[in-house]
């Protein structure tokens, strides 16, 4: 008995910890390699999110011991890479990714910053072999209620050959 009332308190607080307040769940999206490229996804909690809690509120799909400023993915010369954003929060608010511009490290795109208006990609063109990686801020807005606020989380790319 006593392995069965365990059993129903681990679903019931597993149920608490994935629902979100409007009774949506909304699962992270992880860091996918696929034909395209290396899609990574900015996963944000838009109901709770401001500029104190950015930390808590975003992720990249990452274990919770890794900081958003330490997550770095391992990319080649040749590799496409593609930015988007992910609402953890509901299906009618919106997370764009705005800029990708070097925070500091090696350059590995043809240029200081990319941009767009919803999603960002580049194409890897330089390694940071036997060289500083390449740190960046990632610039992104989040529509809630129909307000749009800007952020940034400064994550990084290491390119080997």
């Amino acid at each position: 008995m006593k392995t069965a009332n365990q059993i129903l308190i681990a679903i019931v607080l597993l149920s608490f910890s994935i629902t979100s307040c409007n009774g949506q769940v909304r699962e992270p999206i992880k860091h996918l390699i696929t034909k395209d490229g290396h899609i990574i996804t900015l996963n944000v909690n838009t109901q709770e999110i401001n500029n104190k809690n950015i930390e808590e509120t975003c992720n990249f799909g990452q274990h919770d011991s890794i900081k958003n400023e330490d997550f770095t993915i391992i990319a080649k010369v040749g590799d496409n890479i593609i930015w988007e954003g992910n609402s953890l929060s509901s299906n009618e608010d919106i997370v764009n990714i705005k800029k990708i511009k070097i925070k500091r490290g090696t350059i590995i795109f043809d240029k200081d910053s990319l941009e767009d208006n919803r999603r960002v990609s580049g194409k890897v063109r330089y390694d940071t072999k036997d060289r500083p990686i390449y740190e960046y801020k990632l610039f992104f807005t989040v529509t809630h209620e129909g307000k749009e606020k800007q952020y940034h989380i400064d994550p990084k790319i290491q390119v080997n050959e």
